[in-house]
């Protein structure tokens, strides 16, 4: 996890939300279970999310009245040294994580900030006054939102490609109506994830496998280095200002993660089938 170098506050908490039926681990909304239930819930789900060092982790139901979200968080533990003040602006820190067995999609994080007590100088709103809906709804608010890869993808079992590529296909026409993707650009996209679920309908592997390898140099045309953390020079303003990205980087290492996957399997699958 980063943070920008021109931030103004810490990263204090991640909330990865609308997840939990995807990610290993054990949801529980019942708070008035017994103390030592809820504590091996505790550490069960801490062992299937582990944090950094100066972090704590849990999987949690939080409702309020706009909204009920399930998610899997990761906040600081204040008081313990350097990690008391969050993620830094300018700062990498790493070991955030969850198991999952799906493939991942795009879906989001939301951060908070380190930043200072809330309170009033005096009794404060009347309780059901405007001013107080006010201040409810932007504390409610209280986060900025960023896309995440998160698992959204079941893998079928027993395998099928075909059916496999329909989700991924439909996972990615979400896209572009949140910015991710040009619609121009999806429709190419997917004129190739349905001739190549197709194919491997009609257990032509080599035919389907053709197509995914042309849907990845398509994204590699786009994006360098899509199996890289980084960007790579993407980083630099001139690649920035000289090449036209038509879907977002984020969004091309998701799709092309997922497609390697289903390349893999089908390549295993025909080496077992030609063994026997």
């Amino acid at each position: 996890m980063s943070n920008g170098s021109l931030a103004k506050q810490g990263i204090a908490g991640i909330d990865v939300i609308n997840v939990l039926n995807k990610i290993i681990g054990i949801q529980a909304k019942d708070h008035d279970a017994a103390f030592a239930i809820r504590q091996a819930i505790n550490a069960a789900n801490n062992a299937a999310t582990p944090s950094p060092v100066g972090w704590h982790s849990g999987i949690t139901t939080i409702d309020n009245e706009r909204e009920s979200i399930d998610k899997v968080y990761w906040t600081i533990n204040h008081g313990t040294g350097s990690a008391s003040d969050g993620i830094l602006a300018g700062q990498t820190v790493s070991g955030f994580g969850f198991a999952s067995l799906d493939l991942p999609g795009v879906g989001e994080s939301r951060l908070d900030g380190v930043g200072a007590m809330f309170g009033y100088p005096d009794e404060g709103p009347d309780d059901g006054s405007a001013v107080l809906a006010e201040i409810d709804r932007l504390r409610d608010n209280d986060f900025i939102s960023k896309p995440t890869a998160v698992p959204t993808i079941a893998v079928p079992v027993p395998f099928d490609a075909a059916v496999l590529l329909g989700s991924i296909r439909s996972q990615m026409l979400t896209w572009p109506s949140k910015k991710l993707l040009d619609p121009a650009y999806a429709t190419q996209l997917e004129r190739y994830l349905v001739a190549a679920a197709e194919a491997y309908r009609l257990n032509n592997t080599k035919v389907g496998n053709e197509h995914i390898e042309t849907l990845r140099k398509m994204l590699a045309k786009e994006h360098h280095g899509l199996e890289r953390e980084d960007g790579g020079d993407e980083d630099t303003e001139e690649h920035k200002t000289s090449t036209r990205f038509t879907i977002d980087r984020l969004a091309a290492r998701v799709l092309d993660f997922d497609l390697r996957y289903v390349f893999k399997r089908m390549e295993h699958d025909e080496d077992e089938h030609q063994k026997r």
